[in-house]
Parts: structure tokens; sequence; C-alpha cells
């Protein structure tokens, strides 16, 4: 699947930060997450890359909130959030925080 990086572009200056460098298809781990919160993040990123999918790790928002993945080259972008010990009620926060991003719960 040939990457449309007009669609990468339009959603990195629709939805991120501009101050924040975006590097795309890296997995950045958060040392404030457990460390199962964080192998099932690198598990997903790496079925993304299989995928051919492009994303970004721990991308900060404008709005300086941070999915903990998000899929960039979707004219709808994604993102997904793994849950752990996360209630509902917090994805639920999160939906709204996340500017129209859809959200894919994964738990882990």
């Amino acid at each position: 699947m040939p990457v449309d990086w007009r669609i990468i572009n339009t959603n990195k200056r629709e939805y991120l930060d501009p101050m924040q460098k975006a590097v795309t298809n890296v997995v950045y781990f958060n040392s404030g997450n457990t460390k199962e919160h964080e192998l099932k993040k690198a598990e997903i990123c790496y079925e993304l890359l299989c995928e051919g999918r492009t994303f970004i790790c721990e991308a900060k928002l404008k709005n300086g909130r941070r999915p903990d993945i998000l899929v960039l080259d979707l004219i709808n972008p994604l993102a997904y959030e793994v849950m752990k010990s996360e209630k509902e009620d917090s994805i639920i926060e999160k939906s709204d925080a996340y500017m129209g991003i859809k959200i894919v719960k994964v738990k882990c």
C-alpha cells in the first residue's frame, strides 16, 4: 500500500502540536506506564508497521493530550489507547479531548 503523504501531513497540521517533533513509525516508551502497557503498545505498533500504516507514539495533540498511538495515514485518524487499569470513564473523557479522533480501546 503506497503512503499518501498528503493525508499524513494534513492530519499532522490539523491535530498535532506544531512545536513538538512528530517522528513516524518509532515506538516511544513512557516510564510512567506499566511494563505490560508498554509491551502491548509495542505489539500494536509492530502490527501497524506490518500493515504499512504510518503512526506516531505518544503524539502531542494541539490541546496537549497524548494518545498512546495515533495512526495518521487515514482520512479520519485513529487513536489507540491501551487499557490496563484504566476505567471506561477515562476513555470517554479522552474521547472528548481527542479532537474528534476515534479511539480504539485495547485491553492488556
